[in-house]
């Protein structure tokens, strides 16, 4: 579907992307067209650890901090001060 997005998001490993062997850097995301074909090669010795995800686009811009997703900055700035201030309680393990 031409409307929908796709990206990779490379956690570990030495991976690279289709045939112009693009190198997808630890901690990187990458996007793709819905018309991309994906190949990938792992050109270590160690297994590759990413995320390949998909799906409609967000109806509205968002906003990346850390591990937290916002739609606006104020959210994003109240959720890190929450954060620090130890009000988004604990997870056990």
């Amino acid at each position: 579907n031409p409307a929908q997005e796709f990206g990779i998001y490379m956690l570990a490993g030495d991976a690279h992307l289709g045939a112009a062997q693009t190198a997808l850097p630890q901690h990187s995301l990458t996007l793709l067209r819905s018309t991309d074909t994906v190949r990938l090669k792992n050109n270590g010795t160690k297994p590759c650890e990413l995320l390949l995800f998909g799906g409609e686009p967000a109806e509205k811009p968002l906003i990346f901090h850390g591990s937290f997703v916002f739609s606006t900055t104020e959210d994003a700035s109240r959720a890190v001060r929450d954060y620090r201030a130890g009000r988004m309680g604990i997870l056990a393990g």
